[in-house]
């Protein structure tokens, strides 16, 4: 698929939502670096992949979440 997003020249945007701590501290670090060494090769190796990832952001905090998952409004 992303081979063909290349040829094509079509964005492809991989996306980790930002997550509250509570979340957070319930990933273990090793889901989480099986996770990035699987993805980021992929993006290194396909220009037509970009890479937003807010897991960690410092951008949120508690109030900006309705829920242990999900972002309010705000």
């Amino acid at each position: 698929f992303l081979t063909q997003m290349d040829r094509e020249k079509r964005r492809v945007i991989l996306f980790v939502p930002p997550v509250t701590d509570f979340y957070r501290d319930a990933v273990s670090r090793e889901m989480q670096d099986s996770y990035y060494q699987l993805v980021l090769p992929l993006v290194k190796q396909h220009p037509s992949c970009v890479f937003v990832d807010l897991f960690d952001s410092p951008q949120f905090d508690r109030s900006d979440f309705q829920d242990y998952d999900h972002l309010n409004q705000k």
